[in-house]
Parts: structure tokens; sequence; C-alpha cells
């Protein structure tokens, strides 16, 4: 729920792209995440304008439409469907705060972990260990960080500062490994 992870504030109504929408203020309750303001479209709650900031308030990210066409509902997305959350051979115990693991792709001897909060996302890259070189980026409000162990090479990308990925793969276990040396 994103009213655990953050301090919602909304402002007055404003134009964005010919629309109405709602500015929001979603301020973190902690440094796991990014503050954002969301443009939402009044009638269909879609952000057409996006801000996002570190903790000292400078623009990491922004976005903006200028044109909204809305097209005749489609019906239900189809494709391939992920496995259900917990299936994969690797998971993060414990979650950042707010978190959730919402569920696993697997292909070819790769696994992908997907984490939600709400509002940001991360992605944990799971493949063997090849000895390349590992460690951390940031670029705009995008983080990445590699690390080898436990013979796996763990790549963690998300819209989080580095200390939440650093979380995540410090906690980031083979499934099925219990106790010390897990």
């Amino acid at each position: 729920c994103l009213q655990r992870s953050f301090r919602l504030q909304a402002r007055p109504r404003e134009m964005v792209a010919r629309r109405i929408v709602l500015p929001v203020w979603f301020q973190p309750n902690d440094g796991l995440r990014y503050a954002t303001l969301l443009w939402l479209d009044v009638e269909t709650g879609v952000p057409l304008k996006t801000q996002v900031h570190d903790s000292d308030g400078r623009i990491l990210e922004y976005s903006v439409a200028t044109e909204l066409e809305l097209l005749p509902d489609a019906g239900t997305a189809t494709g391939v469907a992920a496995a259900p959350p917990h299936a994969g051979s690797w998971r993060v115990d414990p979650l950042p705060p707010g978190f959730q693991q919402v569920a696993v792709h697997r292909e070819g001897g790769r696994e992908q972990l997907f984490l939600l909060d709400g509002l940001a996302t991360i992605s944990v890259f799971v493949e063997p260990a090849d000895g390349r070189r590992t460690g951390a980026m940031r670029r705009g409000a995008m983080s990445s960080l590699i690390r080898e162990q436990q013979g796996a090479r763990l790549t963690a990308v998300g819209g989080v500062p580095l200390v939440t990925l650093e979380r995540v793969l410090n906690a980031a276990i083979p499934t099925g490994c219990e106790g010390a040396g897990c």
C-alpha cells in the first residue's frame, strides 16, 4: 500500500496536455525510495507529467505528455504469463519495507524477480556467475548494482536509490537456503 511507504499530498488541479490533472506528491517515509510528483489525469488516472526528486530535492527525472489520445477498450491484454511470485530459484528475504515480489520470469537458466512498492519497481536478474566486472551506477533516477554471490551474478535495476538495491541484494538468497552461510 502506497500510504505505508509515502505521505501523499494533493495540490490544486492544473492543465497538462489540454486535460485537467490532479498533482499528487508522494513523499517517502524512508530513504529507500525517491520523492515523486505525479500530475494524474482526473478522468483516466494516467500520469501526464512526472518529476522524480532525490532526498535533497533535486530533480532526477522529468517527463511530460503533450497529448493524450483515448482509444476504445481493446479488452484484456495477452502475452506470456510470469510465474507466481515465489516460483523462482532465488528470493529476497526480507524485502525492503513496502515492497512485494510480484512475479518471476524464467528463461534459459536465467531468472528475473519483479519487486514493486506501488510506485517504484526493481528487477533482480539472476544468471550464472562468470567473473565479469561488478559495481554500481546511477543515471538520473535509475540505479543499478551488480555483484556475484553464491555462484550467481545478481543485477538489481530500479528507479530507487542505490541503498535500496544494496538492501535487496544483501537479502537475496537461493530458495531453500536457510541459516548461516546462505
